[in-house]
C-alpha cells in the first residue's frame, strides 16, 4: 500500500495529547485498512505530522475523523524511500513518536543544504570541451562530508545542485563550513555556492518538502561565488552562530529580506519562459518602485534585477543542458531567451563553453 504524510497545525499542542490521539488512531485503524506508523510533534510551533500507510488519502484522514475528528490541513503520498531520505530509515519510537537517537524528540524539521557546482575552463579551441576533468571529486567530497556529519545526500530534482538533509542546526553548520572549506581549496577548477535553510516536511499549501527545498534553493541562487547564505531561522534557533561563522563569506539574510525575497523568486519561477518578462512588470506584481526593486535586489543579491534573473534562467539551462534530451534551441526558450543565439553568446560568457558542447 502507499504511504502517505499528513499536517496538523494547532495554536497549541503537546506531546502527551498527540500520543492519546496517536492511540485512538490505532484503535480505529485496522477497519479501515490503515496503519499510523509514527508522528513527529513541535510543540512550539504547535504542528503535527504523521506517517500513514493506507489505500488513499480519504481512508487515511477518515482514521482521524472517527478516533478524534482532529482531520489534517493537508495530506500527501510519499515514496517510502524519498522520505527516508529526509526522515530517517530507522525510527526511534516512543509510542509512535519519532525521538532522535539521543532520545530528545524529533520535530520533523530538517536542515538542507544545497551546493551549486561549477565547473571552471579556459580551454581553447571549444572542442577540447571533453577535456575537462570528471566532476565526481567535488561531488564526493560534499557525500563524505554530509555523512560524516549524519545527514544524507539527496538528488535535487530542481537542477543537477547537490542536496544534503541533516536534522540539526550543529550538524549542518558544521558540515556546510567543512565542505566550504575544502571546495575552497579547489578554486582553480570548481566554483561554488551554497544556501542552508530550516524547513518541515509540509506546510499547508505545499507538499513533502516542496517549501523547504524552494527556500533552500533561493538562498543558493543568491549567494556569490565561493559564499554560503544562511536562512535568518537558523540564526534564531541558534543565536552564536554569527560568532561561530565569523568567515566574511558566510551571511545571514534578515527575517525582511528574505521574506521579500521569496515573493520575488516566486515570480521568476513562474515567468521563467516567458522572455517578455520585464522589470516593469516585477515592480507592478511586487508593489514597489522600479528605484525600490533596484536597491533592494542588489542590497540582497549585489546584482540588478535583470542580471539576478538571466543568472537564474543561465543556470536553470545548464540543468537542462546536462540532462542531454533537449537542443539548444528548445532549453533557450524554455529558460525565456528570445533567440537561441542570444542564449549561447550569454551562457558563453557565463560558463566559458558554448551551449552546443555541452549538449553533445
Amino acid at each position: 500500500m502507499p504511504y502517505y504524510m499528513d499536517f496538523h497545525i494547532f495554536d497549541k499542542v503537546t506531546v502527551e495529547e498527540v500520543k492519546q490521539a496517536h492511540m485512538a488512531d490505532q484503535s480505529v485503524q485496522s477497519r479501515l485498512g490503515v496503519k499510523y506508523h509514527q508522528f513527529w510533534v513541535n510543540e512550539e510551533l504547535g504542528t503535527v505530522f504523521c506517517l500513514i500507510e493506507g489505500p488513499d488519502a480519504e481512508a487515511c484522514q477518515q482514521v482521524h475523523r472517527e478516533a478524534h475528528g482532529n482531520v489534517a490541513c493537508n495530506i500527501t503520498e510519499v515514496k517510502k524511500g524519498f522520505y527516508q531520505q529526509f526522515m530517517g530509515r530507522e525510527a526511534n519510537l516512543d509510542h509512535g513518536m519519532v525521538l532522535k537517537p539521543d532520545g530528545q524528540l524529533d520535530t520533523g524539521q530538517r536542515y538542507l543544504l544545497v551546493v551549486d557546482l561549477v565547473y571552471l575552463t579556459n580551454i581553447t579551441p571549444l572542442e577540447d570541451y571533453q577535456k575537462l576533468p570528471n566532476p565526481s571529486s567535488p561531488a564526493v567530497i560534499i557525500s563524505n562530508v554530509v555523512r560524516e556529519y549524519g545527514g544524507n545526500t539527496i538528488r535535487n530534482h530542481w537542477d543537477d545542485s547537490k542536496l544534503g538533509v541533516f536534522d540539526s542546526e550543529e550538524k549542518a553548520l558544521k558540515g556546510a563550513l567543512e565542505i566550504k572549506k575544502l571546495l575552497s581549496s579547489l578554486k582553480e577548477t570548481v566554483s561554488f555556492k551554497m544556501g542552508l535553510s530550516l524547513g518541515q516536511p509540509m506546510s499547508q499549501n505545499h507538499g513533502f518538502f516542496e517549501a523547504a527545498l524552494r527556500n533552500a534553493q533561493m538562498l543558493n541562487v543568491v549567494a556569490e561565488e565561493g559564499q554560503l547564505i544562511v536562512d535568518f531561522e537558523i540564526e534564531k534557533n541558534a543565536p552564536g552562530i554569527q560568532q561561530a561563522t565569523s568567515d566574511p563569506e558566510v551571511r545571514i539574510l534578515s527575517a525582511s529580506q528574505q521574506t521579500f525575497l521569496k515573493s520575488f523568486f516566486i515570480l521568476i519561477q513562474k515567468h521563467l519562459n516567458d522572455s517578455s518578462f520585464s522589470v516593469n512588470f516585477m515592480t507592478s506584481e511586487l508593489g514597489i518602485s522600479r528605484p525600490q526593486l533596484y536597491r533592494r535586489i542588489v542590497e540582497i543579491t549585489g546584482r540588478s534585477a535583470n542580471h539576478f534573473i538571466r543568472d537564474i534562467r543561465l543556470r536553470k539551462a545548464l540543468s537542462l543542458l546536462l540532462e542531454n534530451r533537449y537542443s539548444v534551441s528548445e532549453i533557450a526558450y524554455e529558460v525565456g531567451f528570445g533567440t537561441p543565439s542570444y542564449f549561447t553568446k550569454r551562457f558563453q560568457e557565463k560558463y566559458g563553453v558554448a551551449p552546443s558542447k555541452i549538449a553533445g
